[in-house]
């Protein structure tokens, strides 16, 4: 995306499978549908290491920064996925479903709910909070967040630091 109204930096599905990728340093829009690394509103992506993208809202002070990784709805399934470093938040999620997943590092929250369901998924060490939930029909399961103020509806969910083996390296630094 060259920075217009409309479009995403790195990849945009509503079918199929996405495997085993590098997607990274992507530019997305500036509208509340745009974002820099990843959309998907169907099918699979799945192993996936999602890397400094940029939600070029975020830069414009457009307000709208949806997400710099990837914005999740529909039917799209996000699995064993890396979602670090990018700029704005880590994750859309309007729909579908995110498993296994890390979410890390990010300038704003590190998951944005407004439907679907993440389960089993560490969302740490982000600026302005793990977890912003809007809207009733979100589901968190059996997750990790030391950030999520509580346990909202899902069952099985820890605040406890996952104590990662060397937090102050790699992505996001």
């Amino acid at each position: 995306d060259n920075g217009d109204w409309g479009g995403v930096g790195g990849v945009r599905m509503s079918a199929g499978r996405l495997l085993s990728c590098v997607v990274a340093s992507n530019y997305g829009g500036r509208s509340t549908a745009d974002m820099g690394g990843l959309d998907i509103s169907g099918g699979e992506a799945r192993d996936i290491l999602l890397y400094n993208n940029i939600d070029s809202s975020l830069l414009s002070c457009a307000g709208n920064a949806v997400a710099g990784g990837a914005r999740v709805a529909g039917s799209g399934r996000l699995i064993n996925s890396l979602i670090a470093g990018n700029k704005g938040n880590g994750i859309y999620q309007s729909g579908g479903s995110i498993q296994n997943c890390t979410i890390v590092r990010y300038l704003r929250a590190g998951l944005h709910q407004t439907a679907g369901g993440i389960t089993n998924s560490i969302i740490v060490y982000n600026n302005n909070g793990g977890v912003n939930i809007t809207g009733g029909s979100g589901m968190i399961r059996y997750c990790c967040c030391p950030e999520m103020p509580n346990d909202p509806g899902g069952s099985g969910n820890v605040s406890g630091d996952p104590a990662f083996v060397d937090s102050g390296s790699g992505y996001g630094e």
